[in-house]
């Protein structure tokens, strides 16, 4: 009907959003991101009230504003026993991102966007644990940090552990489902400019229609804060559905029991 989002909404909606932006200086590159979101075709859920843009289209713009990784091969930190069972099993386990040893990056991009208050309460009805344990991740890191001492005492058992180096097939990633990408660390004054960008989008309305990113729940862990960007990490993710064969575990620092697929 009329009251409907349209196409032309859409582009007037998101030229409006290019406006400000060029009111604050932000550069070209940034702006084209917009640009070729504005050229998505619009699409809309009259039971939920929301519209969106199509998977395809929403991924090209968040891979457009994210840092590409070029590498034939990424490396992993870890511990002698998780290579024991690598060795033992023949296969790389990914596990749910709650066993991440700092909790509050479940939730970073959520408080930093305003969509949950920055509350550490483990009981809090904000933390949907259930969507999270289907989040699976495993952590990596550029190549060129492949001996690195921090890393080595951080994430391999304090230099007891080891570090394993992967070629990457990207084939192979995309027709299984996975995510590869390098982490977008907050700037010195701990500003996300890309998720300054997502915003106002996230709070736009066509129509009464609000905008969403259908798939937020997996760029959302591309971002972390500050205090982290010497790690270079390069994030590999994966969302585990009901045919999946996981087991649990009980983490190391946290003690809670967690999925790995």
């Amino acid at each position: 009907t009329s009251d409907n989002p349209t196409q032309l909404d859409w582009k007037m909606g998101i030229q409006a959003i290019i406006n400000d932006f060029r009111k604050k200086n932000y550069i070209s590159f940034e702006l084209k991101a917009l640009s070729n979101l504005q050229k998505a075709h619009i699409l809309y859920d009259s039971i939920s009230n929301t519209c969106y843009v199509d998977p395809k289209d929403e991924r090209e713009f968040f891979t457009s504003i994210f840092i590409p990784y070029d590498k034939d091969y990424i490396c992993r930190y870890t511990t002698f026993d998780a290579l024991e069972r690598i060795l033992r099993d023949k296969k790389q386990s990914v596990c749910s991102v709650v066993c991440m040893n700092d909790e509050t990056e479940c939730y970073y991009t959520d408080e930093y966007l305003g969509k949950r208050r920055k509350s550490r309460a483990t009981k809090s009805p904000e933390i949907d644990y259930e969507e999270l344990n289907k989040c699976q991740i495993s952590s990596c890191t550029h190549i060129d940090l492949a001996d690195s001492l921090p890393l080595w005492r951080l994430y391999a058992d304090n230099g007891k552990g080891v570090c394993l180096k992967f070629k990457i097939d990207r084939k192979i990633l995309t027709e299984q489902g996975f995510y590869l990408y390098m982490v977008n660390y907050a700037n010195e004054d701990n500003r996300q400019w890309k998720l300054d960008l997502v915003a106002p989008l996230q709070k736009m309305q066509i129509r009464g229609y609000k905008f969403v990113f259908k798939n937020f729940h997996i760029w959302k862990h591309f971002f972390k804060p500050m205090q982290y960007r010497d790690e270079h990490e390069i994030r590999l993710l994966y969302f585990k559905n009901d045919k999946d064969h996981f087991k649990w575990i009980k983490t190391g620092d946290s003690q809670i029991l967690a999925p790995v697929i």
